[in-house]
Formats: structure tokens, C-alpha cells, sequence
């Protein structure tokens, strides 16, 4: 399924390109991001907890466009990819599909900015191309935009899924990560 998402959003990228005025911020805005995250899992079932931490990779997508020279709103994807010893050292991947806004702190380029995002939660098993386990999440992020082009921040995401496969069983997942965007 994600990879429906990056090829929408590479082609929307490539045939709406020259209507995005980066400098400007007007006209579409499409953003890719990596960076690295710190996850917290917690497992809940009939009150009992379980939790481990992990580590790995972060990538995140805003497709959608300026509404002002301070205002961006877009659909957001924040994933936090990792793998887990424990589970047969399987790829997982925890995140947020949603609608996300930022808001500028100057009308120039190189300000700092505020992101927020909402929408479905998501955790999945990769390696067992496993369907996902679907809840709410949240995104939260503050950081600094370099150029027109380039930015980086912070960002904290949480969800909280139903686990499909043992009614009853909840998952919740908070990734703190600094990433590096790339954008249109």
C-alpha cells in the first residue's frame, strides 16, 4: 500500500512541478523526508502492559499546496520503519496517514515553522506483508527551513491501533525523530 502512495505522489510531482513556487511558497508543495527515530511500543491487553523501545529509519511525504505565504496544508505520511529481534527479526513499520498543515513563522524563506497532522494510525508487519492494523494518530513537529528547498525538524507522532488479529489486544506506538525534507 505504501508504495501506491509513493507513486501517486511522484507522478502528481512530476506533472504539476512547474506549478510549485518554492521561493514564493505558492502553487503545490510536495515534500520528502529521512531521518532517524527513537519508537516506544506499548502492547495493552485485559490491563496488562508490555513495552520495549526501538530504533530506525524515518520517512515522511506532504503532497498539497500553500495557502499562504505562512500556511501549507497537505496529505501527510510519517512512517517509522524498524526491525524487531524478538518477532524473528521482522520489518515493522508504525505511523500516520493524514491531513497536516504548517504554519511559517515569516512569510520569507529560512524560518522556523510548526507542522501538526491527523489521521489514521497505522502498525504492520512488513515482512509478513501482513494487512495493517488501523487506529488514530497524531503528529506534532517544530523546525527550521534552511532554504526554499531544504528543511529540517522534529517530529512526534502517536497512534493507537486495534491489533485485527486478537480483538482486545492495543497497541500504542510514539516515535520521536529529527528528519531532513527535501521539497518542491
Amino acid at each position: 500500500m505504501n508504495s501506491k502512495f509513493i507513486l501517486v505522489g511522484v507522478t502528481i510531482a512530476l506533472t504539476t512541478a512547474s506549478f510549485a513556487r518554492a521561493e514564493s511558497r505558492s502553487g503545490f508543495y510536495l515534500s520528502g523526508g529521512v531521518g532517524v527515530h527513537s519508537l516506544t511500543l506499548t502492547a495493552s491487553f485485559l490491563g496488562v502492559d508490555a513495552e520495549e523501545s526501538k530504533g530506525g529509519i524515518q520517512t515522511s511525504i506532504k503532497i498539497g499546496g500553500h495557502l499562504t505565504r505562512q500556511w501549507a496544508l497537505y496529505y501527510q505520511r510519517e512512517a517509522s520503519w524498524y526491525r524487531d529481534e524478538l518477532v524473528n527479526d521482522d520489518l515493522f513499520v508504525a505511523g500516520m496517514s493524514g491531513i497536516g498543515a504548517t504554519y511559517f513563522f515569516k512569510p520569507e524563506v529560512k524560518s522556523g515553522y510548526v507542522e501538526f497532522g491527523v489521521g489514521l494510525g497505522d502498525w504492520t508487519n512488513q515482512t509478513l506483508s501482513s494487512g495493517a492494523d488501523v487506529g488514530t494518530a497524531i503528529v506534532l513537529g517544530i523546525g527550521y527551513e534552511f532554504t526554499a528547498n531544504l528543511q529540517a525538524g522534529a517530529v512526534i507522532t502517536s497512534s493507537n491501533t486495534d491489533f485485527a488479529a486478537l480483538p482486545g489486544v492495543e497497541f500504542n506506538t510514539t516515535s520521536i525523530a529529527v528528519k531532513l525534507e527535501a521539497k518542491l
